[in-house]
């Protein structure tokens, strides 16, 4: 856990590639060295194209734990 690494964009953009738009497309044929800066521009370009908001920190948290409460369920 921690920093948000280049290829967790790339593998979001795999995840929504039935959305068939361009700069999801090109986010996720992204390959070899990836630069985070050219990653998280093409990252906000095509959640502009979906007209979506990158989700807020407190969000990203609370999917967090939401998804530690839901597979601490599964194990116990």
């Amino acid at each position: 856990m921690g920093t948000v690494q280049a290829t967790d964009y790339v593998e979001w953009a795999n995840s929504y590639l039935y959305m068939d738009f361009l700069e999801i497309k090109k986010l996720a044929n992204m390959k070899g060295k990836l630069n985070i800066f050219e990653i998280e521009k093409m990252f906000a370009d095509a959640m502009n194209s979906i007209q979506r908001e990158a989700p807020s920190k407190e969000q990203c948290v609370d999917y967090h734990l939401k998804c530690l409460h839901s597979y601490r369920s599964v194990i116990f």
